[in-house]
This record gives C-alpha cells, sequence and structure tokens, in this order.
C-alpha cells in the first residue's frame, strides 16, 4: 500500500493492515500446493520414508517417559494436558495485555485486544 524511509504498509487479504521493516523479507500469498497433504499415501510405509513417525499418547507410556503416564488402566491423564517434558500445552500463549504494535488495522470483524 505505502511505504516511507523505514517501514511498509501492507494490506493482507483479511483486511488487516500491518507494517513490516523495509529490511524483512516475507512472502505474502497463497501457496500453489496447498492439497498435497491430502493425497492418497499408499501404505504406511511411505509416510515413514517421508520422516513421518508414528506418535504414542502420554497415558500409554510409562511414567519415566511420559507426566501422564503409569498406572494399570489408561483413563486418561490426572492432570491438566502436559509436553512430555511437563510444561502446559493446549492453552494460549501470548498475553492478552501485551500491545501488538505492527498492526495498524484489526481485520474486520475481528475484536482489538491490548491496542
Amino acid at each position: 500500500m505505502s511505504k516511507d524511509s523505514q517501514w511498509a504498509t501492507i494490506k493482507l487479504n483479511s483486511t488487516e493492515i500491518k507494517r513490516f521493516p523495509l529490511d524483512c523479507w516475507a512472502v505474502v500469498g497463497q501457496v500453489g500446493n496447498a492439497n498435497f497433504w491430502a493425497r492418497a499415501k499408499g501404505h504406511c510405509r511411505v509416510k515413514r520414508w517421508l520422516g513421518w513417525r508414528p506418535s504414542v499418547h502420554g497415558v500409554a507410556k510409562n511414567p519415566v517417559e511420559h507426566p501422564h503416564g503409569g498406572g494399570t488402566s489408561h483413563k486418561g491423564p490426572k492432570r491438566n494436558p502436559v509436553s512430555p517434558w511437563g510444561g502446559l500445552v493446549l492453552q494460549k500463549t501470548r498475553s492478552r495485555h501485551k500491545p501488538r504494535t505492527n498492526v495498524i488495522s484489526p481485520p474486520s470483524g475481528a475484536t482489538t485486544r491490548g491496542v
């Protein structure tokens, strides 16, 4: 949209207007092969060839391997969801009270927070 000595103002597809430094490199647009993830893999070995590893729930592990592990019956964790290292997950990590300085105009229909 506009450019001054240090900042470029860009209007995104969500109608949000953001400021970026001129020395910042970014690609704004749409991915060309957006449905790449939806193609048929064939069999599970193909996913392993592509670097995918099977995931195991924490409650199915031993207590030395995960905070949710242990116990004789698997009825779910007895604590809030945590990572294998004990950090809380499945919650917002951005501070609601921290102002967003790079946003000039929020997307239409969005509520402003901290601005």
